[in-house]
């Protein structure tokens, strides 16, 4: 709890909170002045004075002194106390805890503030008066010029409570002496018509905010806010918040009962994370009261259904526990095995027509359901819990569906030291051992379940590790990498549920690894070749989050082998929580099957340096591979059902190129007419295929330090952006349509500038990148230009990054051409499905302009894109003409020349 630490408010914001003290004043002095002093008997001699009647005018004195004091104080902090704002830290921005937040948008996923570009947590508006989110927001109320929410609600509810009672006393004070007043003839006027009006003050206050107090104290007692109860108070009978009278009463006015009445303390919780009923039948979309309609985007479209039988105590039914966020998964309860038949509850799910998994449970009234696509699962959840059609399910009455997903926490005491020691993870018991004790026979036999995790060190030789790395970085894999892997035969999505894809991978494993290398894998892995392959490479900058891995999909065996050098690796026993930090050899191999393949979950930490028992390390690059094997028959229909929905490839894009005599053109009008209009033209198209950043460029981001403030100069789609959340990005291109899809997506901050001027102070940015963006300016005036204004924007000390299109072109490379010149168009051809209604706005005659020499492709728009491709001495001199900077690296990068500079002055 802490005041509010802003400008000082405007007048009209102040206007109701000084006509309130100016009643309260007015109130004051009548009940003083009128009342309490003719008990007092100020102007009555010593001898009259009625000893009684004085005693009773100095305890009305006090106590209303009391009530007021307590009004006053509550309505300050009120006033002052902010009632609570999202942090700017990594968990609001960028990655927050969906685990624990149960509030989601109409999609079903996180609600996101555009405003203050952070997701908010459950119960948490957007106040337009205060210009920012409140947490726990209850309404923004303008007699306390504030809003009202976690922090200050304690406060807003004992001004209304203590408001009454003021006004209550005053009413029944004044009320009970007015006939006695007047009918006394010896009273003047003004007295008996100052307190009469005191009764009607007291009276209109009462009548107005008497009702209010009542309100606040329902929605207090059943944990509601005034926005919710607003938007669902009337469809829900129940808060998913509402915690029983007490406890709901101990949230908004703490623990103490004695403080409760007071305003000192605060309310329970950080309201950022409330604790919820856990009985409670669903949880809530809020602002979006209607049932979603079925999905109908894939009409027409083969629906598939796969059943499969599993006891109770069976992976992954085991470990579903009940959520209130949006998942892939649903427990449906009133349909089983137990009172259906198994023909009934086929026939029940084929009425769906949707593709899903049905995990049929032995013995129970209860099935688990795992879609492919949330929306479907949404679609049935809303379905059986709200309003279905009449007559489309059969039986519906008795099925209630909850969200599920396979719940695991990592307990606070786990260890964060990593240890060299990789047998404990053979033993399965690092929590007792950590204590000092020694797990018996029985124990490590149940731990490690009869044998299931076997470790191999130096399990290959460096020739092995040697050859599987060339054929990592080989030029040809390329397009097969992703996120620094390679998938062989499958490709593995690590999602949840898991997705299967037959393309995206290396389709054959021979193709990567030689005929040595596959008959040494068959040999550790006992005779068994995996049909599932990913190659990782690990680099400090990586992490890899723990993910469960669909028993439906996989076979019971995973195996691990590290390469190049030691790789950190954390597993988490999902059974009892814990986590096994190791530091693995290279060339180590460690197998996991049976019921352990599922149970211990691997993931590998973001860090440079570790902790290990005595000592601290530095991290290096390495290679894990990771042997899985596919159950093929089972993923058949998974199969099938995602090869539809994979990626269309573009037809290629005809590589001549066109030389252009640029001294025929104006710069502005070449920029205009063959850079400027055709990526406004083809900005979806240009976002389907540049996508991601490119290595090196994401390499000398990651060595920014955390909080750094990144100018990307050009920034078109914004695919630079996702490098990493710690550092601040501001984007700038000339194209509105591509930064408009990078708002979509990025949530950056950006703004339409020309890179000739950079509407940005100087000495501003850690570091400046300009990537593919010069080679489009038509004259070197101005590319020098576009130079300088980076380099003024950069700190002193930053670095400016620079790619350009090379003139030197290297063969057997993604992208190589061939240049008659320096001055080309580039051709690029539109597809239909990616045009862009009303980017169209070129005229014809510049349209036939630009169909030069060839013909364009059938169906497709053919349209020229200028290019100056830059001679690597080029580069040099146009940058070592701008003063104040050095050269620090320059190199050669897939037919680019990079150039890295530094601001020294």
């Amino acid at each position: 709890m802490k005041e509010v630490e802003k400008p000082p408010k405007e007048i009209r914001q102040l206007l109701p909170v000084m006509l309130i003290g100016l009643v309260t004043l007015v109130m004051y002095s009548i009940f003083v002045t009128f009342y309490c002093m003719v008990l007092l008997q100020i102007n009555v001699q010593k001898q009259y004075v009625d000893s009684d009647l004085l005693n009773e005018g100095y305890t009305k004195l006090l106590t209303f002194h009391v009530f007021l004091f307590l009004f006053i104080w509550s309505f300050y902090k009120t006033y002052t106390v902010d009632p609570g704002s999202i942090p700017d830290t990594h968990e609001w921005t960028v990655e927050p805890d969906v685990s624990r937040i149960k509030e989601r948008g109409p999609n079903g996923e996180l609600r996101y503030c555009t405003h203050e570009k952070k997701y908010k947590p459950d119960r948490a508006h957007y106040c337009r008066a205060t210009k920012k989110n409140i947490l726990k927001m209850d309404h923004y109320c303008p007699w306390v010029a504030n809003g009202v929410g976690h922090h200050n609600y304690k406060f807003f509810l004992l001004s209304l409570f203590y408001a009454n009672l003021c006004c209550l006393y005053v009413e029944v004070n004044c009320h009970s002496s007015f006939p006695d007043l007047y009918a006394n003839p010896n009273v003047l006027f003004n007295e008996v018509f100052y307190i009469f009006l005191e009764i009607v003050l007291a009276a209109v206050i009462l009548l107005i905010i008497f009702p209010f107090f009542l309100f606040h104290l329902y929605l207090t007692a059943h944990n509601y806010t005034t926005l919710e109860f607003c938007v669902i108070g009337k469809r829900d009978k129940k808060s998913m918040y509402d915690l029983g009278v007490e406890e709901n009463f101990n949230q908004v006015l703490g623990d103490n009962l004695l403080l409760w009445l007071l305003p000192v303390g605060g309310p329970k919780g950080d309201g950022l994370f409330y604790q919820t009923f856990a009985h409670h039948a669903h949880s809530f979309t809020l602002f979006n009261g209607t049932t979603p309609s079925p999905p109908d985007n894939e009409r027409g479209a083969t629906k598939h259904m796969n059943f499969v039988k599993l006891s109770l105590d069976s992976y992954p039914v085991k470990y579903y526990n009940r959520t209130h966020k949006v998942t892939n998964t649903l427990r449906l309860k009133g349909i089983g095995l137990l009172t259906w038949e198994e023909e009934d509850i086929r026939r029940f799910f084929q009425e769906l027509d949707l593709t899903f998994m049905v995990y049929l449970i032995l013995q129970q009234n209860v099935v688990y359901v795992e879609f492919y696509k949330k929306k479907d699962c949404s679609y049935v959840f809303n379905l059986l819990n709200h309003n279905p059609p009449k007559g489309q399910l059969e039986r519906k009455t008795d099925i209630q569906a909850e969200y599920v997903n396979v719940r695991y926490d990592i307990k606070e005491d786990s260890p964060t030291v990593y240890s060299r020691d990789v047998s404990v993870l053979v033993r399965g018991l690092p929590g007792k051992e950590a204590k000092g004790e020694a797990p018996n026979e029985s124990e490590l036999n149940a731990a490690n379940g009869g044998g299931d995790v076997s470790i191999q060190a130096d399990a290959v030789g460096e020739d092995f590790s040697r050859q599987v790395i060339r054929a990592y970085e080989e030029e040809q894999w390329l397009k097969y990498t992703k996120n620094d892997e390679i998938n062989v035969c499958h490709y593995f999505c690590r999602s949840t549920p898991n997705k299967i894809y037959k393309s995206y991978c290396i389709p054959d494993a021979h193709l990567f690894f030689s005929s040595e290398c596959l008959e040494r894998i068959g040999v550790l892995l006992e005779g068994r070749q995996p049909n599932q392959i990913s190659i990782l490479k690990c680099h400090v900058n990586k992490a890899v989050e723990y993910v469960i891995e669909s028993r439906h999909i996989f076979q019971d065996e995973i195996a691990f082998l590290v390469m190049k050098n030691d790789l950190p690796m954390s597993f988490l026993d999902i059974r009892n929580e814990t986590k096994t930090n190791l530091m693995v050899a290279k060339n180590t191999l460690i197998k996991i099957k049976g019921r352990r393949r599922y149970e211990l979950i691997f993931g590998i930490p973001k860090k440079k340096t570790l902790q290990l028992e005595g000592e601290t390390v530095r991290r290096q690059d390495s290679y894990l591979i990771i042997f899985r094997f596919i159950d093929e028959p089972s993923v058949k229909k998974m199969l099938t059902q995602k090869h539809r929905n994979e990626r269309v490839k573009d037809e290629p894009q005809e590589k001549s190129c066109v030389s252009v005599d640029i001294a025929q053109y104006n710069s502005d009008t070449i920029e205009k007419t063959y850079v400027l209009d055709v990526y406004n033209r083809i900005a979806q198209h240009f976002c389907y295929t540049r996508y991601k950043s490119w290595n090196n460029v994401e390499n000398i981001i990651n060595e920014e330090q955390e909080g750094n403030l990144i100018v990307d100069v050009g920034c078109g789609n914004g695919k630079n952006v996702q490098v990493s959340s710690k550092y601040f990005f501001i984007g700038l291109d000339f194209s509105w349509y591509l930064l408009k899809f990078a708002q979509k997506k990025w949530n950056s901050d950006l703004f339409l500038a020309n890179c000739v001027s950079i509407p940005l102070r100087s000495n501003v940015a850690d570091l400046c990148i300009s990537i593919a963006v010069i080679h489009h300016i038509g004259t070197h005036e101005k590319r020098r230009q576009a130079v300088a204004e980076m380099v003024r924007c950069t700190k002193v000390g930053g670095r400016i990054l620079i790619y350009v299109w090379a003139y030197e072109q290297q063969e057997n490379v993604v992208g190589n051409r061939k240049f008659d010149s320096q001055d080309i168009f580039v051709p690029w051809y539109l597809q239909p499905q990616h045009t862009l209604e009303g980017s169209e706005d070129v005229k014809e005659g510049e349209a036939a302009e630009r169909e030069v020499l060839h013909p364009a492709k059938k169906d497709l728009q053919k349209l020229q894109r200028y290019y100056h491709v830059f001679r690597k001495e080029e580069l040099h001199d146009l940058c070592l003409s701008i003063s104040g900077v050095r050269i620090e690296d320059f190199f050669f990068d897939t037919n680019n020349w990079a150039i890295l500079l530094k601001k020294v002055g």
